[in-house]
């Protein structure tokens, strides 16, 4: 099946590029009143350990990359398993210390070549990995490799293979990934030569296909689909309790983590009374279900389901996703089917600066609460008050009459370019940002829709939509700590918006619609409380 017009429509809106950087205004800049919060106010109410859904919902926060490494440690463990008791020789699946330092040495290497204004371990431990948890990882990345290709082709699992590599299909990579290889690797093994390995092909192919084949086979159960209390999570039968998840976070969870635990967990449980009493909350097998008929249009699509909801939504987890996706779309029953005209036209009247891809020149000084090198926030104190005195200061060093360049220069914790960043693709640039459409921009200062409903960001908004030229707003606050900014110009698109007329504008105006919709709900509801 090929993706869907309304699969790529969605790409499109959120992978939209961002254009070279025009010329900022050449008019002085002035200040401007305090402007409002970026975010909405913090909860004043703090995490609680005796809390079990802030638990849960810490765990899947902060533990991402925890709780896939133990999935997939188990899934991989079990299918060799598998193997050795159907009487494949275990020494195909065994992975040596010399190996593993091997590959740790070289996956450094390329990473030092790369980013040589980076520390490789600091970058690791970003990650909540220690030394052992990361050598655990490696050596898990080896044994795929070894589960999928032993040394010893007549070892080859040929039709798990043929299941992994989708034989007979549709573009099957089965034929040159697998037949046309046999000969060669049989006649290297006789001679006694190593399997010829690309790294990038395992990387970006081999070991993610074979993950999806190992996924899609077993029973993973997450606190959405309905867990016992005090488990949360289930694979293949065995039982992972809130408590051991929580205690092997470890330096992944700090203050800040604690908080946004919290305040998911609170906008979460008052929009569903909410909704409850409004008789549209949907069950789980509900929002499931709407959910798979939504992945069937990413069917043999680049961009899977997944990948919209954690690398382009900003979700840590997809437990987390789920449950704001079930809020929303409960809530999406109030607004009417079809959405009434005038309210539409009347947000496309508001919004068309983004539904039309226009761009704003800009520039933005921040005050980061959190190491933007490794993406992580301290783990003790008060990192966004900390910042938040600095960034004062600066707003009042140019309401009496101080150089925006020099403030910006001095005080900018934006880099030149983010860590890993592709060449020719839009950087940071120290905070002269150039002109960005609003997508960009909101990736740019932190904000997506995980950050919507957990904060109530709306930094991106406020510039695109709100700031007047040349005048400096701040500082407000937003998820990567506090901004000041100042608008050079806007530039309109010179396309036309007839959403009546255009599939790819009418798609665009009704998600952006219930987006809007739906976060002022949730704000709504907040304030109230």
């Amino acid at each position: 099946m090929k993706p869907s017009f309304r699969t790529l429509l969605l790409a499109l809106s959120l992978l939209a590029p961002s254009c070279s950087q025009g010329e900022a205004a050449a008019t002085q800049s002035s200040t401007s009143p305090e402007a409002d919060r970026g975010s909405r106010q913090v909860n004043s109410s703090s995490f609680s350990t005796a809390d079990p859904r802030q638990r849960q919902n810490l765990v899947y926060l902060a533990g991402s990359n925890r709780i896939n490494q133990l999935v997939v440690t188990q899934l991989i463990y079990a299918e060799r398993d598998r193997r050795v008791k159907e009487g494949v020789d275990p020494t195909n699946f065994e992975v040596s210390d010399e190996q593993l330092g091997n590959r740790m040495t070289q996956q450094e290497a390329t990473f030092v070549n790369s980013n040589p204004d980076f520390d490789f371990w600091e970058q690791v431990a970003a990650q909540g990995m220690d030394t052992k948890a990361y050598r655990e990882e490696s050596r898990n990345m080896l044994l795929i490799d070894r589960l999928l290709f032993p040394p010893d082709p007549d070892a080859w699992d040929l039709d798990a293979l043929a299941e992994i590599f989708d034989k007979g299909g549709e573009n099957s990579m089965y034929e040159n990934m697998v037949e046309e290889n046999i000969p060669k690797v049989k006649e290297a093994f006789k001679k006694g030569d190593p399997l010829p390995t690309n790294e990038m092909l395992a990387q970006m192919v081999l070991r993610p296909y074979f993950m999806k084949w190992l996924w899609d086979q077993a029973e993973i159960v997450y606190p959405f689909d309905g867990l016992p209390e005090g488990v949360a999570l289930r694979v293949d039968g065995i039982d992972y309790t809130t408590d051991e998840l929580v205690d092997s976070l470890g330096t992944l969870v700090g203050v800040i983590e604690r908080q946004w635990a919290n305040d998911f967990t609170h906008a979460c449980r008052l929009a569903e009374d909410r909704l409850q009493k409004m008789g549209l909350l949907l069950t789980a097998e509900e929002t499931h279900a709407i959910i798979a008929e939504e992945k069937v249009e990413y069917e043999n699509s680049p961009i899977s389901y997944e990948m919209i909801a954690l690398q382009f939504l900003g979700y840590p987890t997809m437990e987390l996703y789920n449950q704001v996706f079930r809020l929303k779309h409960s809530f999406k029953k109030s607004l009417g089917d079809p959405y009434a005209q005038e309210a539409l036209d009347t947000h496309a009247e508001a919004r068309k600066m983004f539904l039309t891809n226009g761009r704003v020149d800009c520039e933005v000084i921040l005050y980061s609460a959190k190491n933007l090198s490794t993406g992580r926030f301290p783990l003790v104190g008060d990192p966004f008050g900390d910042v938040e005195k600095k960034a004062t200061a600066a707003a009042k060093e140019l309401a009496d009459g101080a150089d925006w360049n020099a403030i910006l220069t001095r005080d900018s914790d934006y880099p030149a370019k983010k860590v890993g960043a592709s060449s020719g693709g839009p950087v940071p640039n120290g905070g002269r940002f150039g002109a960005l459409p609003l997508n960009q921009l909101r990736e740019f200062v932190g904000e997506n829709e995980f950050s919507d409903f957990t904060l109530g960001s709306r930094v991106a908004a406020s510039i695109f939509f709100d700031a007047e030229p040349n005048v400096v707003y701040g500082p407000i606050r937003g998820p990567l700590g506090w901004y000041i900014y100042k608008l050079n110009r806007r530039i309109p698109s010179a396309d036309s918006f007839v959403p009546k007329e255009n599939e790819r504008q009418a798609y665009l105006l009704t998600s952006d619609f219930l987006s809007e919709e739906f976060l002022a709900f949730i704000n709504s509801i907040l304030d109230e409380s």
